[in-house]
């Protein structure tokens, strides 16, 4: 999955879309919470554990995460150890209610991120 354009709809809320073809045709059951040295930083929506894990070596996020700003130092240094679980239930709340407020879109992927960006 590559990014072809990122919106933001809220603070918190980004919608990333998908080149044509990497569809998400199947409807995703579960969230997960991917951790920078065991801190939770965001949650979205996969299949799997495995493809929770493949988000992790994707390039587009690790960019954003070196780009993307909290209390004015990157997310994400480009080494720390980052890591996937599943949501637990405050996580998976936020992510079903932020997620709520974007557009529904086969093609998009909603990251709800659980610190304050800028």
């Amino acid at each position: 999955m590559h990014r072809s354009e990122l919106t933001r709809h809220a603070p918190l809320t980004l919608l990333y879309s998908v080149h044509p073809g990497a569809s998400m045709q199947t409807r995703v059951e579960k969230v997960y919470t991917l951790e920078i040295e065991g801190k939770p930083l965001l949650t979205f929506e996969a299949q799997n554990l495995q493809e929770a894990h493949s988000l992790t070596r994707e390039a587009w996020l690790r960019d954003d995460m070196q780009e993307l700003k909290s209390q004015g130092a990157a997310l994400w240094d480009g080494k720390a150890r980052l890591s996937v679980r599943l949501a637990d239930s405050a996580e998976a709340g936020r992510y079903e209610r932020e997620s709520k407020t974007l557009p529904q879109d086969p093609d998009e992927m909603a990251i709800v991120y659980l610190i304050e960006l800028y």
